[in-house]
């Protein structure tokens, strides 16, 4: 399980597996602005990593989830307001709420990315570069296809 949250107080990224929580981390995100995050979470080793617009925002190991296996056939929700799963709510949210915002592509791999691979799969989709408006932002990073990897490790 996976979210964002951004709420008036604070805004942050979460990450549970079997009802575990790896990390809750603390990140600035605006409205109206494009965001490229990945997580990854690596079931033999227990490592986690997250990053967001190239940059590598988190990086633990949880040793209680070591050998976990996620199984298939699970429920991807993708833009639902939800606490829980029931019947026909998620947690007093009716199901028909649907998406609240825009999300331009999703991969879900069944192994863990390598830093390599998460870093030049954000280089690759790049939607981040553009506000909510189309225009480019202020703050964005130019694109370059020879951009160096960062380090491994």
């Amino acid at each position: 399980l996976s979210w964002v949250a951004n709420t008036e107080t604070a805004s942050y990224y979460m990450f549970a597996v079997g009802g575990q929580t790896l990390y809750r981390l603390n990140y600035p995100t605006r409205l109206g602005k494009w965001y490229h995050s990945c997580q990854s979470w690596n079931g033999r080793t227990g490592e986690w990593q997250i990053w967001v617009n190239s940059e590598r925002i988190g990086r633990g190991f949880h040793n209680l989830l070591v050998g976990k296996t996620i199984k298939g056939g699970g429920l991807a929700v993708s833009g639902q307001e939800q606490r829980r799963l029931s019947n026909d709510y998620y947690d007093g949210y009716p199901k028909s709420l649907g998406l609240l915002g825009e999300v331009t592509l999703v991969q879900l791999y069944k192994a863990a990315l390598t830093a390599g691979k998460a870093y030049t799969n954000h280089k690759h989709h790049h939607v981040h570069h553009f506000h909510h408006e189309g225009m480019e932002g202020e703050d964005d990073v130019p694109y370059s296809p020879t951009s160096p990897l960062p380090p491994a490790g």
